[in-house]
């Protein structure tokens, strides 16, 4: 290969430029999707439930 070439993707200034809007509009449009919210509750069940509990298990063995 002579040239290596990779695929980058817009920044979310990128894309917000080119549909005309901020940033925060476009966060705003997206946060009642069926999808956005599918994948924040995977990952409140699948990492914030975990590193609650490991705080908690950990800051009761100090009670003790």
């Amino acid at each position: 290969m002579f040239t290596d070439t990779s695929y980058v993707p817009p920044t979310r200034l990128a894309y917000a430029t080119r549909w005309r809007k901020t940033v925060d509009e476009i966060a705003e449009y997206s946060e009642d999707t069926p999808i956005y919210n599918i994948l924040i509750l995977i990952v409140h069940q699948f990492l914030d439930w975990h590193i609650y509990m490991s705080t908690m298990v950990r800051l009761a063995f100090k009670m003790i």
